[in-house]
């Protein structure tokens, strides 16, 4: 039986030998080595099992960081590498910058996950990952944390907030400029997260600025870009002969803080407003994954508009109250937002008591009895209605 089992490895070994020498054979043709090198390695990830072609992407992925780290010196090795992560860059990643400094940014976006990096993976080069591990490296760089980093966070009623692997990363990051919190599916989960986030990065990053609100990449009108990784300035496009209006329509992905006073509110700056174009200002009760993935999304409702929101509120330009709920069509004449210009700074103020206020540059201009309830959620809503503005969601520092 011995002899049997020494003679199995014997020809397995020979085996995987005579697989080597073939490789070797293929990869020195002349000059189509290369491509049959290729070819093999494209047949191999689609046909290998999962874990062996995890095994090969990874391999794959660091010997591409270290041909990256080989060529820091050649500025033409460089520029060719620019060219080949422009042309494979997913559409998701075109507002990104991809030049100078800001080259492993990139890299780090579709190369490197977070868990990897916090469970202490080598899946990068080891020069590579040092570098990550420097906070210089994260220096005014905006961090986006996604549900999927929280899939080890646990929350004790005794204990507080457990400490997931994301977390390991906080004391890297203080000097990034923000650390912004995504769009979750499961709510409660970020309701969570949230408070837990706060006193982590005041603690480890007090310098980086906590984004825990800012615009749904998921949840934004067809004619909506999000140019900044922060997700806070909004640009609606509009196509040349296109006047038709709509498509400009903006959720908030958390909730409004509550003060001391029970009051909620955001605040929003015109970064860029002609004459003849409008917005539209307001909230909702329901997250932005209940719009852009609920039942009124399933039964092929389109929404365009912010009153075609679920149970929304939404002051429109000329000062009536519309959205989802009964009895809402009230009017206030002195909010006209024809007349916003750019600089302006809009404050949308929800009270203790359900009403809407809006403030222009820090003064009262008009409220709503809009019975809001004082219980539950609320997200910021705003409709860019037509023409191309700009506007910004201010940090909650610069919204009080």
């Amino acid at each position: 039986m011995a002899a049997a089992t020494v003679s199995d490895a014997r020809v397995t070994h020979f085996h995987v030998l005579e697989l080597h020498r073939r490789v070797d054979d293929i990869a020195t043709i002349g000059q189509t080595g290369c491509e049959a090198v290729i070819a093999l390695l494209t047949t191999a990830l689609t046909r290998l099992d999962l874990a062996s072609r995890t095994a090969l992407a990874l391999r794959l992925r660091e010997a591409l960081h270290n041909s990256i780290a080989e060529s820091e010196g050649n500025p033409d090795a460089l520029d060719c590498w620019h060219g080949i992560l422009d042309a494979h860059t997913p559409n998701y990643m075109i507002d990104l910058p991809a030049s100078g400094t800001e080259l492993w940014e990139r890299i780090l976006c579709f190369a490197v996950s977070i868990e990897a990096l916090a469970g202490g993976l080598c899946c990068v080069s080891r020069s590579f990952r040092k570098l990550i591990l420097q906070a210089d490296c994260w220096q005014d760089h905006d961090v986006c944390l996604q549900q999927r980093h929280f899939v080890s966070f646990r929350w004790s009623i005794v204990d507080g907030p457990g400490w997931c692997r994301c977390f390991k990363l906080l004391p890297m990051w203080r000097k990034a400029r923000t650390v912004r919190i995504g769009c979750f599916d499961d709510c409660d989960q970020r309701a969570r997260v949230v408070p837990a986030l706060k006193v982590a990065t005041t603690t480890f990053c007090p310098k980086a600025v906590l984004l825990s609100n800012s615009f749904c990449e998921h949840m934004a009108g067809e004619k909506i870009r999000l140019p900044s990784p922060r997700r806070l300035t909004a640009v609606r496009r509009k196509s040349l002969n296109d006047d038709q209006k709509g498509g400009g329509l903006l959720v908030g992905n958390g909730l409004l803080p509550v003060d001391a006073y029970g009051t909620r509110c955001f605040a929003l700056r015109i970064e860029r407003i002609a004459t003849h174009e409008r917005l539209d200002i307001g909230v909702t009760s329901h997250s932005p994954h209940s719009h852009f993935s609920g039942g009124a999304s399933r039964r092929g409702r389109i929404m365009r508009f912010a009153e075609d929101l679920s149970g929304s509120w939404v002051i429109e330009s000329s000062g009536l109250l519309v959205g989802s709920h009964a009895g809402v069509r009230i009017r206030d004449h002195r909010w006209d937002a024809k007349a916003l210009r750019t600089g302006d700074v809009i404050r949308l103020l929800v009270t203790a008591r359900g009403e809407i206020v809006l403030e222009l540059n820090g003064v009262r201009t008009a409220a709503w009895n809009a019975r809001i309830p004082v219980s539950g959620p609320l997200y910021p809503v705003v409709d860019l209605f037509e023409g191309e503005p700009c506007v910004q969601m201010l940090p909650p520092s610069e919204s009080k």
